[in-house]
């Protein structure tokens, strides 16, 4: 079942996609910032979570600002086209910046399974009240939008694959992000994940519909009699991350996980469970491990 235009995830992740496509009005100023990013791991698999560090030199130049500054982020193709983004607010925000600071803080995106090849990250600032962005000191490509780095993402291996057991609706796309597909889930869900028969983590990615919902709902996770809780205070998309030791995986070829809500529903958009050894350090420092 398709879900209703009104869930506030979707029309904010939607007005978010739309800023990036319009045509960016010229810079307002320039801000004397120095952005670069780096990335973990390094060539990274298709389909799998990746840490993108992002640094902000701030130079001796930098004025204080009380403007509320958001990133936009895209990754680029080959081609030109950008395959996702990582819109956000930087942390801590731009306010609080100070002259010959150094900020970094690293956030969780997914590659793409269908687009292996190398990856240009561009980002820039932009003022969230009229959407005009800011000179920065970086490679400028175009339209205030600057080139902080590069990675290269390696074909997914062949044996990895998630089912929809149950509990889930059809998928679902929105003709401004055709290269990601969502699923609601109420209640209570399974998904069955092929078994790698050695430790693993399991990162889920999706936000929940709190329309209505007096506390926050809790998203219970359990795999073979292991069970996690995360709470959801908003609808801001979240990525968790459950290791599972080896023997709760089981025997079989997949691995069955039940989701359930406390409240709400969930929209889930990744889902994918590797082995220990493929999950880097810097990867579980930017989900939320449970």
């Amino acid at each position: 079942m398709r879900p209703p235009p009104s869930t506030a995830a979707v029309a904010l992740l939607l007005a978010s996609l739309s800023a990036c496509k319009r045509a960016a009005p010229p810079p307002a100023l320039s801000l004397d910032v120095a952005p670069s990013a780096r990335f973990s791991p390094e060539p990274a698999p298709a389909g799998q979570p990746l840490a993108v560090t992002y640094r902000w030199a701030v130079g001796s130049r930098f004025e204080r600002t009380e403007t509320p500054y958001v990133v936009f982020v895209h990754f680029v193709a080959r081609d030109g086209s950008v395959l996702f983004t990582d819109d956000h607010t930087p942390s801590p925000p731009v306010s609080s910046w100070e002259p010959g600071a150094i900020f970094e803080y690293a956030r969780l995106v997914f590659t793409h399974r269908q687009f292996p090849g190398p990856l240009t990250v561009r980002l820039g600032l932009y003022d969230a009240r009229d959407g005009r962005r800011v000179a920065l000191a970086a490679e400028h490509v175009s339209q205030g939008a600057y080139r902080v780095g590069a990675v290269e993402v390696r074909p997914h291996p062949p044996q990895q694959g998630t089912v929809f057991y149950s509990g889930f609706s059809e998928p679902w796309t929105h003709e401004q992000q055709p290269f990601e597909s969502f699923r609601w889930m109420a209640r209570e869900g399974i998904v069955a994940c092929r078994n790698p028969r050695a430790e693993a983590v399991f990162f889920l990615r999706g936000s929940a519909d709190v329309r209505g919902v007096a506390a926050p709902p809790r998203l219970r996770v359990s795999v073979g009699g292991f069970v996690r809780e995360h709470v959801m205070p908003s609808e801001a998309p979240f990525t968790i991350a459950l290791p599972i030791d080896e023997e709760r995986l089981g025997s079989q070829d997949f691995t069955d996980v039940t989701l359930t809500m406390s409240e709400g529903r969930l929209s889930v958009d990744r889902v994918v469970l590797l082995p220990k050894t493929e999950v880097t350090p810097e990867v579980l420092a930017a989900a939320a491990v449970l």
